[in-house]
């Protein structure tokens, strides 16, 4: 039998939303999944620096939400800026531009 070339479900479902945004003190990064899989949230400059990594585990489908607090791995609250929070889902990543303002 030929493979029909059925294209798998997105292993994020819907869209990578922050809110709010521009934000001070904090940011809500928002997403949902079709499925369980490993997944990574990170925080990077407009530089592509990491600068906070916020998750790294194997969730269960559906909608999660995790929080920034505009600190780095460091602890130490970063400048007023773009920065890029980007979630890894499987072998796919989606990425949303955030802004600080302090």
């Amino acid at each position: 039998a030929e493979d029909q070339g059925v294209a798998p479900a997105p292993a994020l479902a819907g869209t990578l939303r922050a809110y709010p945004n521009p934000f001070n003190p904090e940011v809500e990064i928002v997403f949902e999944l079709a499925n369980a899989d490993e997944v990574s949230v990170s925080v990077y400059d407009i530089r592509g620096r990491l600068v906070r990594s916020l998750a790294s585990a194997r969730l269960a489908g559906g909608e999660h939400r995790w929080s920034w607090d505009g600190r780095g791995d460091d602890g130490r609250k970063v400048p007023s800026g773009l920065y890029i929070a980007r979630v890894v889902v499987g072998a796919t990543s989606s990425a949303i531009r955030i802004t600080l303002v302090q």
